[in-house]
C-alpha cells in the first residue's frame, strides 16, 4: 500500500517532466528517422579498367643441320640453342608467334629490319637500315605466325663493305630488330593502334654463330572507367525501429501526463507518503480540548513528529477533524492540512 502511494505521489509530483522527457525523446527518434529515410547511403564505385586487350609476340629461333659435324646427326633440329656451328647450320630460322584479341579482327603487320650503326667517341655518325621480313595480315582468330630465315654467312657478310668504309675512324655495330604493329576496333568505336619491339645481336666467331639475347614483347591496352556515385536506398530497417520507438515514447509520454493528472491532490499524497513514515510514532484519538490548555499549531506533519520524538509522546490522529497533535503538559502542539477548521472549532487564532 505505502509503495503504492509513493509511486502515485512521485507520479504526481514530477509526471510532466517525465512526460515531456518523453515526448521530446519521440520527437527526436521521429527526427532521427526522417533523416534517415532522406538522406540514404551513397555508393561510390572504383575506377574500372574496361575495354581490356592484350598483345604479345616471341620469337624462338631454329637451326637444321645440313652439313658434316661429328657433334650432331644430319637432319637434327636444334632450337633456342646457345650457339650454332656455321658449316653445320648455316640457316637460322626465326619463328615468331603474334597472339591479338580473339574476338575481333586486327589488322597486324611484322617487320624484321637489319639495324647497322657507325659511332664515333659515342656519338653516331652514320646509320642504315635493311628490311629483312615485312607482312600483314587482318586477323581473325587471335593468333598469327611467321618464320624469317637468314643464311648467316650472308647476313654476316653483309656488314663487310661498312666496315671498309668506316675503317679504324670509329665502331660499327649491327642488331636484328622485330617489329609488330597492330590497330584492333575497341568496343566505343575507337582503335588501339601500336607497336611491339624487341631487338637481338647474332654474334659470331669463325666457326660459330649465337642469338645474344631472348625476343619477345606484350603489352596490354584498356580504357580507365572513372568512379561514379550511387544513390543507395534508406535502411528501411532502421526507419521502421526510429519511428516505432518514437510512437512508443510518445504514447508513453502521453499516458504518463494523463495518468499523473487523473491522482489524487499532491499535497494528500504527500501527507500519506509522511503519515506512512512515521507510522509507529501516531495513534489514532480525539484531539485534546482545554480552556486552561494552549494550542500551538505546527505546519507539517514531520514538525510534529520531531515534537513527538523530542518529548518521548505519542502523536495523535484526530480522523474527525484530521488532525495531529501531541500533548506536552498544557501545551498542545498541532497540524492540520486546514488549520483554520480546527482553530474555528477550538475558538482559536492560527496565529495565537
Amino acid at each position: 500500500m505505502a509503495t503504492d502511494v509513493r509511486l502515485q505521489y512521485y507520479a504526481t509530483r514530477y509526471g510532466q517532466v517525465i512526460s515531456v522527457l518523453l515526448v521530446l525523446s519521440a520527437v527526436a527518434a521521429f527526427a532521427a528517422a526522417g533523416f534517415v529515410y532522406t538522406n540514404p547511403p551513397v555508393e561510390q564505385t572504383s575506377p574500372e579498367d574496361t575495354n581490356v586487350q592484350s598483345f604479345s609476340f616471341d620469337t624462338d629461333h631454329r637451326a637444321t643441320v645440313t652439313g658434316p659435324t661429328e657433334l650432331f646427326d644430319r637432319g637434327r633440329t636444334l632450337q633456342n640453342h646457345p650457339v650454332y656451328f656455321q658449316n653445320a647450320s648455316p640457316d637460322v630460322t626465326f619463328s615468331t608467334a603474334i597472339s591479338v584479341p580473339q574476338d575481333r579482327s586486327v589488322d597486324v603487320s611484322y617487320r624484321v629490319i637489319a639495324n647497322y650503326e657507325a659511332t664515333f667517341r659515342g656519338e653516331v655518325f652514320w646509320d642504315r637500315q635493311e628490311v629483312v621480313a615485312n607482312n600483314k595480315w587482318t586477323v581473325q582468330n587471335g593468333e598469327v605466325q611467321h618464320n624469317t630465315t637468314l643464311t648467316i654467312s650472308d647476313y654476316l657478310s653483309r656488314i663487310d663493305p661498312f666496315e671498309s668504309a668506316v675503317g679504324s675512324t670509329g665502331t660499327l655495330s649491327r642488331e636484328l630488330q622485330f617489329v609488330v604493329t597492330y590497330s584492333s576496333p575497341v568496343d566505343n568505336g575507337n582503335k588501339y593502334e601500336g607497336q611491339l619491339r624487341s631487338t637481338t645481336t647474332i654474334q659470331s666467331s669463325s666457326e660459330a654463330y649465337w642469338v645474344s639475347s631472348e625476343i619477345g614483347d606484350s603489352t596490354t591496352k584498356s580504357q580507365t572507367q572513372s568512379s561514379e556515385q550511387y544513390v543507395g536506398q534508406p535502411n528501411i530497417q532502421q526507419v521502421q525501429l526510429l519511428a516505432g520507438s518514437g510512437g512508443i515514447l510518445f504514447i508513453a509520454g502521453v499516458t504518463v501526463l494523463i495518468w499523473a493528472r487523473r491522482q489524487d491532490d499532491p499535497a494528500e499524497l504527500e501527507l500519506a507518503v509522511v503519515r506512512d513514515r512515521y507510522d509507529e510514532w501516531i495513534s489514532e484519538g480525539e484531539l485534546p480540548t482545554g480552556a486552561a490548555s494552549e494550542y500551538v499549531y505546527i505546519d507539517s506533519l514531520e514538525g510534529i513528529v520531531d515534537i513527538a520524538i523530542d518529548t518521548n509522546k505519542r502523536v495523535i490522529y484526530d480522523s474527525d477533524l484530521e488532525t495531529y497533535s501531541v500533548v506536552d503538559e498544557n501545551i498542545i502542539y498541532y497540524y492540520a492540512r486546514d488549520p483554520t477548521a480546527v482553530s474555528s472549532w477550538l475558538n482559536l487564532s492560527v496565529d495565537e
